[in-house]
This record gives structure tokens, sequence and C-alpha cells, in this order.
């Protein structure tokens, strides 16, 4: 029987950050294990007041009088493993809601970059994308037969379902690769450092899927320069801000703000 893991990386100088904000939001810490070369310790949300159930109210008059007023409860977890022999490679497990609060931590970009490096692109299943050119804005798309380097112009790939290539180390599963990776593999959690040294094995291989994709601008000369379009726009009242429309990525769901910039003058 196979276990789900919904697996993030971490940005290695936000770690202190996310314990702060998981704190904030109600995940104590637990016990601490030191299986193999990651020392990993898990979270978990002890105490939860429950949320309102919105019905309750106005379906009272059914209920018995002696029933009192229910809560929802959804408990969360989160094990984050970092690794003894490079303390600047830390991963998160997230389990229930934990994910919502993992966005501002976590490298954006670490599942579509694992994907070109160890994924089957003919068994691509679903893909998610972003266009930049052209009418369309995001579009999903599903596949029976999917055509190798089959993407369009102005297109960049954020969200895929997809096989590895060697179902040997990761099975023979689908796996969704988008800001995480979500896999179903037969190990226990006892076994993740393997998963987690063959996840960082993999990350050092070449590309194997050209795939079109947003690349992060790491240039500090040129995030400078465009930090200063924007201002100099902002100021002179030459962008304006909307929310577009929903976007998915791994199990976020969540809508993107849109800037424009007018430079006609």
């Amino acid at each position: 029987m196979g276990n789900i893991y919904n697996i993030y990386k971490i940005k290695h100088d936000k770690y202190e950050d996310l314990l702060v904000k998981i704190e904030s939001v109600g995940l104590i810490q637990q016990k601490t294990l030191c299986p193999e070369n990651y020392n990993m310790v898990f979270y978990f949300s002890e105490s939860i007041e429950g949320n309102e159930i919105w019905w309750w109210s106005t379906y009272r008059v059914f209920i018995k009088d002696d029933i009192p007023t229910p809560k929802n409860k959804f408990y969360f977890g989160l094990l984050i493993c970092t690794n003894v022999d490079n303390p600047n490679e830390i991963y998160a497990i997230s389990l229930g809601k934990s994910h919502f609060y993992l966005s501002r931590f976590i490298e954006a970009d670490f599942g579509i970059n694992l994907a070109i490096r160890m994924a089957d692109e003919q068994s691509i299943l679903l893909k998610k994308s972003r266009y930049f050119t052209g009418t369309k804005r995001h579009e999903v798309s599903s596949y029976e037969n999917f055509n190798k380097d089959s993407y369009d112009s102005g297109e960049s790939v954020e969200h895929l379902k997809l096989k590895a290539s060697n179902t040997d180390i990761w099975g023979d599963k689908n796996i969704i690769f988008a800001d995480s990776i979500q896999l179903d593999i037969s190990k226990e959690p006892s076994d993740l450092s393997k998963i987690l040294n063959d996840i960082s094995d993999s990350m050092s291989d070449d590309e194997i899927i050209r795939l079109p994709k947003l690349e992060l601008i790491s240039d500090e000369i040129l995030i400078g320069d465009l930090n200063s379009v924007v201002l100099t726009a902002i100021i002179n009242n030459q962008a304006n801000v909307g929310v577009e429309e929903i976007s998915i990525s791994g199990i976020n769901i969540r809508s993107l703000a849109k800037v424009n910039f007018d430079s006609s003058s």
C-alpha cells in the first residue's frame, strides 16, 4: 500500500520565518527523529477551536434541542526535514491545510525543476500553463497521448501530472509537479530520507525535458532596474492592478494579481 507525500523545498534563508509562522497558526512541535542523514521535526495542531458550521443556525429547528452547537475541526500537520550534511537543504511534507501557510517560504519552481530532470514527458496526463502571448491567459489540458515537445508560443508550464522516467526509484504511479511534488509511493515515513536523497540526486542531473517555464531572475542589477520601472510606473499613475482569475498550483488555489504598465508616455 502506498503513501501520499506532498513535498515542498524550503528556502534556507526563510526557515526561521517559517518557524514563526507555523507557531502563529497553532502548529506545536512534537517529536524529532533522525533517520539516516535527515533531522525530522513534526508539528501538529494539538488544540484548535474549530470553525462555525454556516448552516447550523438556519436548520437548527430540525435538530434535537439537547445537541450543543458544534464546530468543524480540521487538524493539520507539517514535517520539516533538514539535511544534516547540508543544513541549507530543507524540505517540508504538508498534511492537511498546512500548505496554505508555506507559499512565502518555499522555492516556487521546485516541482517543475525536478520534473524536467526525472519525468517521462510522453506520459503527461494533465498540464496547466500560463500564457504571455496570444488570447489565452491560462489553460488546463488533459491528454490520452501527449506529443513530445508540443508546446505553444508564449506558454509557461506550471503544473504537470505524469510518471517518472525511472520507475525503479519512483514507482509507476502518476506524480504531480508544481510548486511541490505530490507522489504516491510504497514507502513509509521512516523511508523519507531515501526519497529526499533521491530528490537531491535528481536535481543535480541533466535536464531530459525541454519545458517552457518561468525563470527566476537572480541578477541583482536587473532586479534593481525592473523595480525602478515598477516604482516609476506607480508614481506616475501608469500602472493598474486587478485580479485576473484563479490559478491552481500544486494543491494550492489562489488568485493572481495582474499589473499593467502604460508605456506610451
